[in-house]
């Protein structure tokens, strides 16, 4: 509802907004549902888990749907928000290959923890902060799961690759807005 709420009021004062998403039954109706990323789900049978699992890494129809908007709307400025998993951060790379200026909301930890929270077994953990994000895999840490651990793993290794930095600014916090996070640790 952030994302929605604050693209009224941007229309309210005379801007341009455009509204991308995975299509999915409960959406807010808005006049750019037809660009909306196919839905995928990481529940149900093997082939929704593989489309989601291929969403992860920019497949699954994000990037023609994603590139259909860019190209209709053409956007001067793309903001985004909890993008990881049912869009992909390839968005973000593709606003930036289509000379946008891009902004990323962070509503969670999941840039510099892969499984979101900075939690192991309900305890704080720094473990993947610096380094290697290799610990969400050997420890489960996505819903106790191995194969969700791994895929998250993998996720973090490529959207956290240094040829990715250039595109998806991990470490240039000047493109990030961080709301101010309640103590969601206690």
């Amino acid at each position: 509802m952030c994302a929605m709420s604050l693209e009224r009021l941007l229309r309210e004062r005379g801007h341009q907004t455009a509204v991308f998403a995975m299509d999915y039954p409960d959406n807010i109706a808005t006049d750019f549902n037809q660009y909306y990323a196919p839905e995928v789900s990481f529940s149900g049978g093997i082939g929704g888990k593989l489309a989601a699992a291929r969403r992860i890494f920019g497949g699954a129809g994000v990037k023609a749907a994603f590139a259909r908007l860019l190209n209709d709307f053409k956007p001067d400025v793309v903001h985004f928000n909890n993008i990881h998993s049912y869009l992909s951060p390839v968005i973000v790379e593709m606003a930036k290959k289509f000379g946008a200026r891009t902004v990323w909301t962070m509503h969670d930890y999941k840039l510099v923890c892969p499984s979101y929270s900075c939690l192991n077994g309900g305890k704080v953990c720094e473990q993947c902060i610096e380094g290697s994000k290799r610990g969400v895999y050997s420890n489960r840490c996505m819903k106790g799961s191995r194969a969700a651990s791994l895929l998250a793993w993998l996720e973090a290794e490529k959207w956290n690759d240094v040829k990715s930095i250039s595109y998806i600014p991990y470490e240039k916090s000047k493109d990030f807005v961080i709301p101010k996070i309640s103590n969601q640790l206690n």
